[in-house]
């Protein structure tokens, strides 16, 4: 089976399972399978990168042989140095990369669970109607919401609510 027909069937299988899934799980498979797409693409350039680098080194090391045999081997060892160390130094930016981007989306991906939870936590904690505006004022502190301190009590309530 080749890898665009696996690929296929895998997105098929996923595509099903989503359509089942309650909202927020839904929304949470739909992140993961972003972010698995852009961890993909971002290897693939990475791979592309190294590919072409590899190229280069090849016909540097092709024109170098066509010479003097003293400077077709030393042409080689520093073309082949050269090329080592910048193979190295793509492969450790990608993976430095790859890390900020995982690192990122994890953070995204918690703040967006956790202001998730945030809301079903509130809805079976009741009506936000019968806190006091210190309760409410902590809550908007958790989330983070903008002009939280000049809210009124029933203003906060409808920042929290949305």
């Amino acid at each position: 089976m080749s890898r665009t027909d696996s690929n296929n069937r895998i997105s098929t299988a996923l595509d099903s399972m989503e359509q089942r899934l309650p909202t927020i799980p839904k929304k949470a498979l739909q992140l993961n399978r972003a972010i698995a797409r852009f961890g993909i693409n971002l290897s693939e350039r990475a791979s592309s990168a190294i590919l072409g680098s590899m190229r280069s080194v090849g016909r540097s090391t092709s024109e170098a042989t066509s010479t003097v045999t003293g400077q077709a081997r030393s042409a080689a060892s520093k073309t082949m140095s050269s090329a080592a160390s910048g193979a190295r130094q793509v492969s450790g930016q990608a993976k430095a990369q790859s890390k900020r981007v995982v690192e990122t989306v994890e953070d995204e991906v918690v703040e967006k669970i956790d202001s998730a939870n945030a809301v079903v936590d509130n809805a079976a904690d009741g009506s936000y109607e019968t806190w006091t505006r210190a309760e409410l004022y902590e809550k908007a502190q958790e989330l983070d919401l903008d002009g939280r301190s000049t809210m009124s009590k029933a203003e906060l309530i409808d920042a929290l609510q949305q």
